[in-house]
């Protein structure tokens, strides 16, 4: 088993007050987390279920750069298949990080990858904000401060539609995050798998 020194993104970020991640660094968080959520997708047709700043571990961190590695599969389900009873139409998770929608009765709604991928957007706004999406009632917050003092509107507006209600399609969501960052990172998602 590997040991990263630095911990988590919660442990390097938020406990131990380091000031917060660069924009260069939550793109490259947001898109090292998207490409393992595709590969969970692709491979195994699962969804995490759990993804917050506490299972994203720090590889390597240096200057304007990091690694970070996906961690803690204790809730992830496989998706096929699945009734209305499944586990995975109950809510589960982390509070401040489970989409919205999840609480919603049984019969409309089930984690799938775009629940998974608005928990990758309250993760990016907690390290962004230091502010948990539990702290207040849910889309009751704006991205207008405190993140505009470090972040380009490009990213504040991506982290956005991530954390809006499930109106978008996963395929809809990573296709714009391909066009938002195409100038400053590259993006190679197959998402013909969706």
């Amino acid at each position: 088993m590997d040991y990263y020194e630095n911990g988590s993104l919660h442990d390097y970020f938020i406990r131990k007050n380091n000031k917060p991640p660069s924009a260069n660094m939550i793109k490259s968080i947001m898109t090292q987390v998207l490409d393992a959520l595709m590969y969970m997708k692709q491979n195994f047709n699962m969804v995490h279920r759990d993804i917050k700043p506490g299972n994203i571990l720090v590889r390597r961190i240096e200057n304007d750069s990091i690694d970070i590695c996906l961690a803690d599969f204790g809730m992830a389900k496989n998706t096929p298949g699945l009734s209305e009873n499944s586990s995975l139409s109950r809510a589960k998770g982390t509070e401040g990080f489970i989409a919205p929608e999840i609480y919603r009765p049984i019969s409309e709604q089930r984690y799938s990858l775009a629940s998974d991928i608005f928990a990758l957007g309250a993760t990016l706004f907690k390290l962004m904000t230091r502010i948990s999406l539990n702290e207040f009632p849910y889309f009751q917050w704006s991205l207008d401060e405190p993140t505009k003092r470090n972040h380009s509107s490009k990213l504040e507006e991506m982290i956005y539609k991530m954390l809006k209600i499930n109106t978008s399609t996963p395929h809809e969501l990573i296709q714009n995050i391909s066009k938002m960052f195409i100038t400053d990172t590259k993006l190679d998602f197959n998402c013909e798998i969706l």
